[in-house]
């Protein structure tokens, strides 16, 4: 239905014609289970999704939902998948190791716990070619002033004048991978925890 633009009543008629004129499953992060307007983030257990679809919550957030939630009595049992629940910013993406022990867990306590999505990606800057803007307050290596300082980098927040960047700054570059598509350092252990192929240790009999 959308990502994070809070709820109202358009957004529960949405979800009804969707479910008129498609079959796949309707998920929105922006409600709540209690059905009242929100403004900006839900708690993704909003009547109209029908995935219970949090963003951001830890593995002790998320375990209460597993068990049944507070909404199972109204629209009965949903999977509970995190429509984001890493944030690919900087040096992130840490300890992801104890989100996957629940997704891949046998327990029954656990099925519904499914999975989620990393935010995101790629990295949201461009390569910039050579340029003859002079670096503020700075000099370049042989000593010219007005020599290029953005020679073969990644461009992106304000580095497209003045008046650029002021909305997303470095916000854009958050992603797994790095603008020319080579990972980022977290990439592998994400890798590692999403391969579709486990192995487990038995006692030998």
């Amino acid at each position: 239905l959308g990502n994070e633009s809070g709820w109202g009543p358009n957004f529960e008629a949405c979800a009804s014609w969707l479910r008129s004129v498609d079959k796949r499953p309707v998920q929105y992060e922006g409600g709540e289970w209690h059905g009242d307007a929100v403004f900006f983030f839900g708690d993704g257990q909003g009547l109209s999704s029908d995935i219970i679809c949090p963003m951001y919550w830890s593995p002790p957030m998320i375990l209460p939902l597993a068990d049944g939630g507070c909404t199972d009595d109204v629209v009965g049992p949903r999977p509970v998948i995190l429509c984001e629940y890493t944030h690919a910013l900087g040096n992130s993406n840490g300890s992801l190791r104890s989100y996957w022990e629940l997704f891949w867990s046998s327990a029954r306590e656990h099925q519904r716990l499914q999975g989620g999505f990393v935010w995101e990606w790629a990295d949201g800057a461009i390569k910039l070619p050579r340029s003859l803007r002079e670096r503020p307050k700075f000099k370049s290596s042989d000593g010219n002033a007005g020599d290029d300082w953005l020679e073969g980098e990644y461009g992106y927040g304000g580095d497209f004048g003045s008046k650029s960047g002021s909305a997303d700054s470095y916000f854009i570059v958050d992603g797994m991978m790095f603008p020319d598509r080579s990972p980022h350092p977290a990439y592998y252990e994400i890798k590692r925890l999403q391969q579709p192929v486990a192995f487990k240790f038995m006692k030998a009999q």
